[in-house]
């Protein structure tokens, strides 16, 4: 069967007109192959999705991580339009619901001792490093090159706009490298609150690979104390691979940790300990939508179901 992308390309014409980029970000068609990829879904169910042009695709990637249930899953729907129907979906007060989630999270998933919530991994990830740096008072950040860690100036993705001061407490080391604890490198204890890395490679058109089983002990000895302040981004499979990654495979329990939950809507609990704690109450971090009752209720949903 042969795929066609008139539509696509006419509504992509149309939106690079008012749009930089036409798509921007992640979802750009820019950095695919012309032609064989899609621009626009028109519907989706279960794994599979369908384009403006009415090409079917098998989404592999569960919408970047959240989709581990498949799209259009009836109980989470559901979950969502009750809520959305009872009108108690203002982002003005929060709702009894985000007390109930954070409460699930935390007997949910084991490195969980208390929860706060996002829209997406790059909220997710400042929060790590600003609580990192707040909690320990130190200013160098480790990042693993190849991978994604946001679109804040400090994360390496964009180059637009973005000074060298921006970056000056940024420290990029070769994915799972041997973490260096010697008094001449950039990276110790003395001067690293945490790293930030992805549980799996992220590198495009190349295959994904995990670390090596002791390479998450070395980042954090080498970046904190026995109070440890590293952070891993994660939330490639909707938090099971993240989780093993994290917890057992990494022989150790991370400080921060950002996980992405749901049904598609953009949720990003992120998970930190005890320790943590009074340094986070002290903070401001806030979102318009971050404490939305429907998509919580169909994270509830999604939790349940799992």
């Amino acid at each position: 069967m042969s795929y066609t992308f008139e539509k696509s390309l006419e509504l992509f014409e149309r939106a690079a007109r008012v749009i930089p980029q036409g798509i921007p970000g992640h979802l750009t068609p820019v950095i695919t192959v012309p032609g064989s990829y899609p621009y626009f879904v028109a519907r989706a169910k279960g794994p599979r999705f369908w384009d403006v042009d009415g090409n079917e695709f098998i989404d592999y990637m569960c919408a970047y991580g959240p989709m581990i249930l498949g799209y259009a899953n009836e109980k989470v729907d559901e979950a969502y339009r009750r809520q959305a129907e009872s009108g108690a979906c203002t982002t003005t007060i929060a709702t009894d619901l985000s007390v109930e989630l954070a409460e699930t999270v935390t007997k949910t998933i084991d490195c969980a001792d208390w929860v706060m919530f996002a829209k997406n991994g790059a909220d997710a990830t400042s929060m790590a490093v600003t609580l990192a740096r707040g909690y320990t008072r130190r200013d160098k950040i480790v990042l693993a090159e190849e991978g994604y860690h946001g679109t804040q100036p400090w994360a390496g993705t964009n180059s637009v706009g973005i000074t060298q001061r921006d970056r000056a407490d940024i420290v990029m080391v070769p994915w799972e490298t041997s973490m260096p604890s010697r008094p001449r490198s950039p990276v110790t204890r003395d001067r690293s609150p945490g790293s930030c890395s992805p549980p799996t490679t992220t590198r495009s058109l190349r295959t994904r690979s995990s670390p090596r089983l002791h390479s998450w002990p070395e980042m954090r000895s080498a970046t904190s104390t026995a109070s440890c302040s590293s952070s891993t981004m994660c939330g490639l499979a909707g938090g099971s691979t993240s989780r093993a990654q994290a917890t057992s495979s990494a022989s150790g329990r991370p400080g921060l940790l950002q996980q992405g939950h749901g049904r598609g809507t953009p949720y990003r609990p992120s998970w930190e300990p005890e320790r943590m704690r009074i340094t986070a109450s002290k903070a401001y971090f806030a979102g318009s939508f971050w404490c939305n009752a429907p998509e919580m209720a169909a994270a509830m949903a999604c939790i349940g179901e799992r």
